[in-house]
């Protein structure tokens, strides 16, 4: 029937977040890229969690921005032909699109997505899933983008004043 008990879902949360363990095959079906997204969502939480000690919502917020991006392709009827590659303009183009408001950027947002990239570099590398050297191209990425938004933003927004030591 598909209807689970609390307990029951939770269950098969839990060990899908456990035990599925993304692997370096990409599926070059929809649905099979939808399910692999969300297994590396599930698993980045875990290790922001485990490995870098963020509370369930803090590493629920950061792993489904990252989330939202993995899947923006996808909302627009595209197919990724590699599962992480990411480009400056891409996620310039991403806060761009998501992270708008009326007198330019929803500043905290954005760098909250940057620091959440930044996290999910040295992730993808823990599950050999990105070399070294992307995972460095990514986290250059991430902080010269962030510098940006910092510098522009830091002397009229005082929330972005938290984010001084990146990533934090």
């Amino acid at each position: 029937m598909g209807i689970y008990t609390g307990k029951e879902y939770w269950r098969n949360f839990l060990k899908e977040m456990y035990v599925k363990i993304p692997s370096a095959d990409f599926p070059s079906d929809r649905d099979g890229i939808k399910n692999y997204y969300r297994n590396v969502a599930l698993r980045f939480r875990l290790f922001l969690y485990g490995v870098k000690k963020k509370s369930w919502i803090g590493a629920d917020h950061l792993s489904k921005s990252v989330d939202e991006f993995l899947f923006t392709p996808i909302s627009k009827n595209k197919r990724p032909k590699l599962p992480f590659k990411f480009t400056i303009d891409r996620i310039e183009r991403h806060i761009l699109d998501d992270y708008q408001d009326i007198l330019g950027i929803k500043s905290i947002n954005a760098i909250s997505f940057l620091q959440s990239l930044h996290y999910f570099a040295e992730y993808l590398q823990e599950e050999n899933l990105y070399s070294a050297d992307d995972r460095k191209n990514l986290e250059e990425m991430t902080l010269s983008l962030f510098k940006k938004i910092y510098d522009s933003y830091a002397s009229i927004e005082y929330g972005v004043r938290i984010f001084k030591s990146f990533p934090s």
